[in-house]
């Protein structure tokens, strides 16, 4: 078997496997955040206000 060949089937081996966890990915979703990330966005509104940074 030539090594071009044992490369182009270690390539789409790869990709299907890279497919495969980005649909994994896509399927299981971020979940839900809750209580922290709410108080993330709080923490960092506070902050950038501290420091002088206005948004909208």
């Amino acid at each position: 078997m030539s090594i071009m060949v044992m490369f182009g089937i270690g390539s789409l081996a790869m990709f299907a496997l890279l497919v495969g966890l980005f649909m994994t990915a896509l399927l299981a979703g971020a979940g839900d955040a809750g209580d922290a990330e709410q108080a993330d966005d709080e923490e960092v509104d506070r902050s950038s206000h501290a420091h002088g940074v206005h948004l909208g």
